[in-house]
């Protein structure tokens, strides 16, 4: 049976981190997090080798030597889903911090987020994420940074609502109850691809709201390129699939009718075309009367990546949504009737109320008025010759 927190503090803090083959990064990682200005006995880091082959845990066992608030655990490699449930169900504090085996946390972080979560209840505390200051910020991850990976210019308008898609477990924390009443990371995800989002929602369909700390800082040491990024986005579209299976209602978020129609591909194909073109205006200005680069070491075989998207694809992702979208029209219709239902019966029963008012006072009127009429004299005169004559 694992301790408790100490003197069942409620501020206690488990930091999990799931973690496969990245021993370059991991232990830089951990020994950020012995910098904390959060006290030592406050908190724990749990970590879950994910099947590692590259020793990771001889790297963990000497670092555990170091650092006696590190725990970790092995599991055969299922993805972080289940590496990060495993986690979950090993650490001790009431407050569980998710951030990954390339983040370098900054010295406040587990203070910015006690601090978040002794302000408000009931919420997951969103920090933010920069590119590690080692890295060489290429434009794309520039771009990618404030795009698809982290949006945090969105996210910054709607800090104290986030939406649910905005569930990073780079850097996200939230109270270990509200993970196992939500029924924790669906397993079903192996990738690191939307398995943090689709919890999100559960989170929030239960009544868990995001709020975004900007001074809960950690530093992704992760460099991405272009081709890399493709091939993540292909799994991020495996994965929206079964997120769509999951949770139909959730179509036009995931943007699946978006992704089904033709007009993205010549989007694409346009703006790869203007892309080179600009490849060879850039060329000619700075190698004038320099043979020029061979065009083909720039491409990336992307016909490769569209080829199966074919039109039978496209039709059949249509009917689906077709079929949802009936569904969900069906439903509507139906709880349109019954709210229809209820307003009436609002509306009547107030009148049913005051008929029988009415109904009560005639009565009452009646009853003291054959009161008065039994109290005269022709009344008990009438009463005495009915019983002369043997008639009551």
């Amino acid at each position: 049976m694992k301790p408790s927190p100490p003197n069942g503090d409620r501020e206690f803090i488990s930091v999990v981190i799931p973690t496969r083959n990245r021993c370059g990064t991991l232990e830089e990682c951990i020994a950020a997090l012995s910098l904390q200005t959060y006290p030592r006995d406050r908190f724990e880091v749990v970590v879950v080798d994910d099947g590692s082959t590259d020793g990771t845990r001889r790297l963990l066992e000497a670092v555990a030597a170091r650092f006696p608030f590190l725990r970790h655990i092995a599991i055969e490699h299922g993805g972080p889903a289940r590496a990060r449930n495993a986690g979950v169900r090993e650490a001790r504090g009431p407050l569980i911090l998710f951030t990954g085996d390339d983040c370098v946390a900054s010295p406040s972080l587990l203070e910015e987020h006690a601090r978040a979560h002794r302000l408000e209840r009931n919420v997951a505390v969103l920090g933010a994420i920069a590119w590690h200051p080692d890295l060489d910020v290429t434009p794309f991850m520039e771009y990618v940074g404030r795009t698809h990976q982290f949006s945090f210019p969105i996210i910054e308008q709607e800090r104290l609502s986030v939406s649910f898609g905005f569930f990073y477990t780079s850097n996200i924390s939230v109270a270990k109850d509200l993970l196992l009443k939500a029924g924790l990371f669906d397993e079903e995800f192996t990738d690191a691809v939307y398995e943090d989002a689709e919890l999100g929602y559960r989170l929030w369909r239960g009544g868990v709201r995001i709020v975004y700390r900007r001074r809960a800082l950690t530093r992704h040491r992760h460099a991405v390129t272009l081709n890399d990024y493709i091939k993540r986005q292909v799994r991020l579209g495996k994965a929206g699939a079964l997120f769509f299976r999951k949770h139909p209602e959730l179509a036009q978020t995931l943007k699946l009718e978006e992704a089904a129609s033709p007009e993205v591909r010549e989007s694409f194909y346009d703006s790869a075309l203007r892309y080179y073109y600009a490849v060879g205006i850039q060329e000619g200005i700075e190698s004038a009367g320099v043979r020029a680069a061979d065009p083909s070491a720039f491409l990336v075989p992307f016909d490769d990546i569209l080829k199966k998207w074919s039109a039978t694809v496209s039709d059949r992702l249509l009917r689906a949504l077709k079929h949802e979208r009936g569904k969900c029209a069906a439903l509507w219709e139906r709880l349109g009737r019954e709210e229809r239902l209820r307003k009436e019966l609002e509306e009547t029963i107030p009148r049913l109320e005051e008929r029988n008012a009415l109904q009560e006072g005639e009565l009452r009127h009646y009853r003291d008025f054959a009161d008065r009429v039994k109290a005269t004299v022709p009344y008990r005169v009438y009463k005495s010759i009915r019983a002369l004559l043997g008639r009551d």
